[in-house]
């Protein structure tokens, strides 16, 4: 029996619907090529992936695939929080269990803390993670350095207008380069932090590989920037939760 596989990751801002005939519009025409596809290649497994959606959505590809999704989070297997449906006619796929892996697994120990550039023009910026402790300022989030001992939030894909923006790790300290006061940071960005003192730094490429479960290096390739990078690393699947799955495949081909 041969066995082949067919994969798409689409996005979250692809499942707008046409409200006169209720068809997925704008970039979306790549599920319904998926459909196509899987109608004329046969598969013996497929695999899709999505965001988690309004049911309404959701049920459009179910009754498409003709498959339920599971929903798992790549929590379970990795240092972030990126919950995901997957839909697949590989049987029986369970929930992985938890490897209790958390940010501080996955930080550089020669990282550089002090002072880097980062983004907080945060009026138009997608922010690449999102995590749990500390707030600078709308959507940017940052990470106290002393608590980390939790998850990072969803990896993907954004915007930027000046820089690849991702989490900040931020540590209160008398000499810190950054000053908050009266709730503004470097006198121009509103932020939830206390006034004080500031070291700031953003999760470095090797770091945001790491939440995807890369090996250290695995997306340095030439002429590819860090931004190009980030980027391919945040449209990309967690590589133990796929992993997981397609175990199940290995389990149903030896009739365990």
């Amino acid at each position: 029996m041969s066995s082949g596989n067919i994969e798409i990751s689409s996005l979250k801002q692809y499942l707008e619907l046409k409200a006169q005939n209720a068809v997925f519009d704008g970039q979306s025409y790549l599920f319904w090529e998926y459909c196509r596809l899987l109608k004329e290649i046969k598969p013996d497994y497929f695999l899709l992936e999505n965001v988690v959606m309004a049911k309404k959505w959701e049920d459009i590809i179910t009754n498409s695939l003709g498959v339920s999704p599971i929903k798992i989070n790549s929590s379970l297997l990795s240092a972030q929080n990126r919950p995901r449906l997957y839909w697949t006619n590989i049987k029986g796929v369970r929930q992985p269990k938890d490897k209790n892996i958390v940010l501080d697994d996955i930080l550089c120990e020669n990282a550089d803390t002090k002072d880097v550039s980062y983004c907080l023009t945060v009026q138009r910026c997608l922010p690449k993670l999102i995590v749990k402790y500390g707030y600078i300022p709308e959507r940017f989030n940052a990470y106290n350095a002393s608590e980390i001992k939790n998850k990072a939030c969803t990896l993907s894909r954004g915007s930027m207008i000046t820089s690849s923006c991702a989490t900040l790790l931020f540590a209160k300290v008398e000499s810190g380069v950054h000053t908050v006061k009266n709730g503004i940071l470097d006198g121009q960005y509103k932020t939830f932090l206390k006034d004080g003192k500031y070291n700031i730094r953003k999760l470095n490429i090797t770091e945001i590989e790491r939440l995807q479960n890369l090996p250290d290096g695995y997306t340095d390739l030439p002429n590819i920037s860090e931004q190009k990078r980030t980027e391919m690393i945040g449209n990309a699947w967690t590589v133990d939760i796929i992993s997981h799955i397609f175990s199940y495949m290995r389990t149903k081909e030896n009739g365990n």
